[in-house]
C-alpha cells in the first residue's frame, strides 16, 4: 500500500490518499489504522485503501510539516509493504548560468500542478518560482545567478486547494562557462603498466598528441591519474572536451554522470570512449543526453572494425590485442535506438550488436558523441583523420594545418563467389610492408592461412583449392577472409556451395 499526506491551509482538513496494489489479479481495498502525532500530541486515524486510490479526509489540523505518522500493519495478512509517498527530485544540475531540475509524476491519476519555490541558501523564508501543470516534470531556472547557491524544494496541489509535504530541500550553485578554451583532453589512465594491452598515462598521452598533431590550436590535457577528476568549473572553460577512459574495471565517471549531463546542458560538447563506458552512465543519462538509445554488451573479442557512411573506418589495432582475441577487441557496447548514428559495428557475425550502431551523437544545449569502444586501440591514422573531420564540426573554432590526408586503400575479393571447390583470391596493398592474409570460420576460428611476410606495394592474386591447414576439405558455408596490412584491415566473406 502506497499513501501520502495532502492538507488544506483553508478549511484545515487533513487528506490521506491511499492506494492498494497487488501482484496478482485479485485487488482489494483495506481498512489500516494510523497514530499521527504532532506537537507531542497523538490522535488515531482510519484510513481507507483502495486499487484506484481512495481519498481520506479528516477535519484535523495540520500545524507543520514536522507531522509524524506511523501504522502497525503487520497483522494485516494482505498488506506486505506500507510506503508514504513524497515528491522528490530525480536530479538536479548546476550548469552554465542556469539550474536544471527534475522530477518524475507523483500521483498519476490525481489532478495536481507543481509548485516550485527557490530561496537563497543563506536566508529563511521560501518565494514561489513557479507553477507548473501535472505533465511537465523539469524546470530550468534561468533566474539563478552564477556563484550563489539556492536552495529548491516543491510541493504538489491538487484542484481542491490541498497541498503535498514538500520534497526534499536540494542545493545548487550554477557556474558561469568561460568557453575559452578550445580543447581539452581528458586522460583517466592510472594502472596502466606499459603493456601494449595495458598502457600507462605516458603512451596514451603520446597517442592522443599523434591524433590531435593536424590540429594548431593549443590543446591542453587533464590527467586524472595527478589532478583527480576535473570539476565543472574545469569542464566549463572549453568548448570541446576529449574523454578518454581504458581501465577494464575502474571509471572515473562511476556515479558521476551528473558531470557530464551540468557541462552537456549548459552547452558543452564532449567526445568520450573507453573500456565499459556506457556500464557507468545511468539511464536517466541515456534518455536525457543520448536521445534514449539502448546500450547493448558483448565481453567477447567480437569487434573488428567500426563502419560509417559519413568518416573514415576504424580498425582495430592488431599490435595492441591479445593472441586470443584473434585480432578482434572485446568488451564492446553498441547502440540501440539512436537518432544520429555516426559509426556501425563490424563484428563476428552472431555477436551481441552485430552491425549495430557503435558510436552516436545527440544534442542537448550542447552535445554528447559517445563511442562504445576504446579509441585508443584503434589504427592511429585512422583515427587521426576520424578527428580531422569530426571534431570541427563540434567545434568550428578549431584551426587545422591545412593538411590533407590521403587514406590509402587495400582491395579483397574472391572470384567465384559462392565457389566451389576453388577460388581466386586477389588483392591489392596500397602501400608495402607485412602483410597477412587469413581465413576464419564463423567462429573466429583460423582456417588457414593464405599468405603472409614483407610484401611490396601492388595486386596480387592466389589460388585457394578449399582446403584447411591440414589438407582437408572444407564443408560448405560462410568463411571470412581477413586481409591486415600497414594501412589497415580489410575484410570479406566468401561462400563454399557444394
Amino acid at each position: 500500500m502506497k499513501y501520502s499526506l495532502w492538507q488544506n491551509e483553508t478549511n484545515n482538513h487533513l487528506e490521506i490518499y491511499a492506494k492498494t496494489t497487488s501482484p496478482t489479479a485479485t485487488s482489494f481495498t483495506v481498512e489500516i489504522p494510523f497514530r499521527i502525532t504532532q506537537n507531542g500530541i497523538s490522535d488515531s486515524l482510519l484510513v481507507i485503501a483502495a486499487p484506484d486510490g481512495y481519498s481520506n479526509d479528516f477535519n484535523y489540523s495540520v500545524l507543520s510539516d514536522n507531522i509524524n505518522i506511523v501504522s502497525n500493519y503487520n497483522h494485516w495478512t494482505l498488506l506486505k509493504e506500507l510506503a508514504e509517498q513524497i515528491p522528490h527530485f530525480t536530479e538536479y544540475l548546476p550548469t552554465n548560468n542556469c539550474v536544471l531540475l527534475f522530477w518524475n509524476t507523483f500521483i498519476p491519476n490525481k489532478d495536481h500542478q507543481y509548485r516550485l519555490y527557490r530561496k537563497l541558501s543563506s536566508a529563511q523564508n521560501w518565494s514561489l518560482l513557479a507553477t507548473l501543470n501535472n505533465d511537465t516534470f523539469s524546470y530550468a531556472d534561468t533566474t539563478a545567478i552564477s556563484g550563489i547557491s539556492y536552495d529548491y524544494q516543491f510541493r504538489v496541489v491538487d484542484v481542491n486547494g490541498y497541498f503535498s509535504r514538500p520534497s526534499e530541500t536540494v542545493s545548487v550553485t550554477p557556474q558561469a562557462f568561460s568557453f575559452t578554451g578550445e580543447l581539452l583532453v581528458v586522460d583517466e589512465t592510472r594502472d596502466g603498466i606499459g603493456t601494449l594491452i595495458n598502457p600507462d598515462d605516458e603512451m596514451v598521452d603520446t597517442f592522443y598528441a599523434s591524433a590531435l598533431s593536424l590540429f594548431s590550436c593549443p590543446i591542453d590535457n587533464w590527467d586524472c591519474a595527478t589532478q583527480g577528476l576535473p570539476n565543472l568549473e574545469t569542464l566549463g572553460n572549453y568548448k570541446l572536451v576529449l574523454w578518454h577512459s581504458d581501465d577494464f574495471n575502474q571509471n572515473l565517471l562511476q556515479g558521476n554522470s551528473s558531470l557530464l549531463s551540468s557541462y552537456i546542458a549548459g552547452g558543452g560538447k564532449i567526445v568520450i570512449s573507453g573500456w565499459k563506458t556506457p556500464s557507468v552512465l545511468t539511464t536517466e543519462f541515456f534518455n536525457r543526453f543520448g536521445g534514449g538509445v539502448t546500450p547493448i554488451y558483448d565481453n567477447l573479442a567480437c569487434l573488428i572494425s567500426a563502419q560509417s557512411d559519413i568518416y573514415p573506418t576504424l580498425t582495430v589495432d592488431t599490435n595492441k590485442t591479445l593472441s586470443s582475441w584473434n585480432s578482434m577487441l572485446p568488451y564492446i557496447f553498441t547502440f540501440s535506438g539512436a537518432e544520429e548514428p555516426l559509426y556501425f559495428a563490424n563484428m563476428m557475425e552472431g555477436s551481441n550488436g552485430a552491425g549495430q550502431c557503435i558510436a552516436f551523437k545527440h544534442d542537448f544545449n550542447g552535445t554528447l558523441v559517445l563511442f562504445g569502444c576504446p579509441l585508443y586501440f584503434m589504427h592511429l591514422d585512422e583515427v587521426t583523420n576520424m578527428f580531422y573531420e569530426l571534431l570541427p564540426t563540434l567545434n568550428p573554432a578549431l584551426p587545422n594545418s591545412d593538411e590533407t590526408i590521403i587514406m590509402p586503400q587495400a582491395t579483397l575479393s574472391a572470384f567465384p563467389n559462392p565457389f566451389n571447390p576453388t577460388a581466386t583470391i586477389s588483392f591489392s596493398l596500397p602501400v608495402g610492408g607485412k602483410a597477412e592474409l587469413v581465413l576464419y570460420n564463423l567462429k573466429g576460428q583460423k582456417v588457414v592461412t593464405l599468405s603472409e611476410g614483407l610484401m611490396p606495394q601492388g595486386k596480387y592474386s592466389i589460388y585457394f583449392n578449399g582446403s584447411d591447414e591440414k589438407g582437408r576439405a572444407l564443408a560448405s558455408g560462410v568463411y571470412l577472409l581477413r586481409l591486415q596490412h600497414p594501412a589497415g584491415i580489410i575484410t570479406k566473406k566468401i561462400t563454399l556451395l557444394k
